[in-house]
């Protein structure tokens, strides 16, 4: 399974799992693809977006994406036997700017007059106490 655990303006960063079976040889590295659009398309479409070495790392962040551009993502294994099956993100992911709700706005008493900050903390939902 092909996890999105990360999405910024500018990058994805995925997650899966190694494969239950690596056919008698161990995994050497596993190659990630990536997909500019918002449909599936033939496979030739795919481009390489790196390269992990090692059995034991399972997770990348694919750099340098278009803000606002939808992309599928792919991954695959590698080893002696040859390159395993291919597991891809079911829909579109779509990198974007992400505001925190956790913002926390401190207000200096004495710098702002009652009523600005009465307006601030409602524009910003604080309840005024």
């Amino acid at each position: 399974m092909l996890k999105v655990v990360r999405v910024t303006n500018d990058s994805v960063t995925l997650q899966w799992s190694a494969p239950y079976s690596d056919g008698g040889s161990e995994i050497s590295r596993y190659v990630v693809l990536k997909q500019q659009g918002a449909t599936a398309a033939a496979a030739d479409r795919w481009e390489e977006a790196g390269r992990v070495t090692g059995a034991a790392a399972t997770t990348f962040t694919v750099q340098r994406l278009r803000e606002g551009t939808p992309y599928y993502f792919a991954v695959y294994a590698v080893n002696r036997a040859g390159d395993g099956d291919i597991i891809e993100t079911a829909r579109p992911i779509t990198p974007k700017r992400v505001i925190s709700k956790s913002c926390r706005i401190v207000i200096f008493e004495g710098c702002m007059k009652a009523e600005d900050i009465k307006m601030l903390k409602k524009y910003a939902g604080i309840n005024n106490r």
